[in-house]
């Protein structure tokens, strides 16, 4: 007998302690046997890891959210006008309420020049994010307190259907929706029913609070609650923080070094000020309004 033929068939099992494997591929193994339908020298290996416990998940979580880091194109200092854009705002009217300026607020100097909106244009240099821009804004005092992540999908290159037809077409977005009202949407284009082509835009829905029937914490309730419990994985780690710092401190330079000459820029109550407007509309696109909704109790 050769050596070849003295080795024993082997027979890896992935994943041995999981679902289809106890359901479908051992039983089935265990068939064949019985029927005498394996080799006589058939081995099984099985192999599989130990569950993950919630401090070996959380620096998972971590080191993936700390793999971007490296890959964010950084910000060259001379053009930090492409990239970022600043405001601080004036009196407005603010959900029916007026609102007086930052620089009359208290304890604020009437020349203050604190930023109290910014916003972003940044890029991830890897395969999958090339060439694919990040718009961001934060700010107070702005039309209404909503945070979300809107995902807009590229188009195809050709039209399944008569150009008469996109009148009122929109892109297809998904809306990861954290407040206030938490859940997602799906932003699609449907035919309207009837004889006639005709595309209408539409949304898929989904409410935690609507399909869950109960209260969803507040965000600080969940991150204390996770301090609590030694749950880090909604925490940024100090790599993370200084890898961030790194990449907006030319942002943070250019800032204190041309202080801003037309504070204050937007109004309470609005969206933010033009140049953030312009920092989008450069590359023909514009933000897009919060899928906002009644807030309930």
């Amino acid at each position: 007998m050769s050596p070849a033929s003295e080795r024993p068939t082997l027979f890896v099992l992935l994943g041995a302690a999981g679902d289809l494997a106890r359901r479908l591929v051992v039983p089935a193994l265990f068939a064949l046997h019985r029927a005498r339908m394996l080799p006589r020298d058939f081995r099984l290996v099985g192999l599989d890891r130990a569950p993950l416990d919630a401090q070996a998940l959380a620096a998972q979580l971590r080191d993936r959210k700390m793999d971007v880091m490296p890959a964010l194109r950084p910000i060259s200092p001379d053009a930090i006008s492409d990239h970022a854009a600043r405001g601080q705002y004036a009196a407005g009217w603010v959900e029916g309420e007026r609102t007086q300026s930052y620089r009359d607020e208290e304890d604020v100097a009437p020349d203050s020049g604190t930023e109290t909106f910014s916003a972003l244009k940044l890029f991830i240099d890897n395969w999958r994010w090339q060439d694919v821009p990040f718009y961001l804004r934060t700010g107070k005092r702005l039309a209404a307190t909503a945070s979300e992540v809107s995902i807009r999908f590229r188009p195809v290159p050709h039209r399944a259907y008569p150009y008469t037809a996109a009148e009122n077409h929109q892109p297809v977005r998904l809306v990861l929706r954290l407040e206030p009202d938490e859940g997602m949407d799906l932003k699609l284009n449907l035919k309207v029913p009837g004889a006639h082509f005709t595309l209408a835009p539409a949304d898929m829905r989904f409410s935690y609070r609507e399909a869950f029937r109960a209260r969803v914490p507040a965000a600080y309730e969940t991150l204390l609650y996770e301090v609590l419990a030694g749950d880090q994985s909604l925490f940024m780690r100090a790599d993370q923080i200084e890898a961030a710092w790194k990449l907006l401190q030319p942002v943070s330079d250019a800032w204190a070094r041309y202080p801003a000459v037309d504070f204050p820029n937007y109004a309470a109550g609005s969206w933010g000020p033009e140049s953030a407007e312009g920092l989008i509309s450069r590359d023909g696109r514009s933000w897009l309004a919060p899928s906002l909704r009644e807030r309930q109790p």
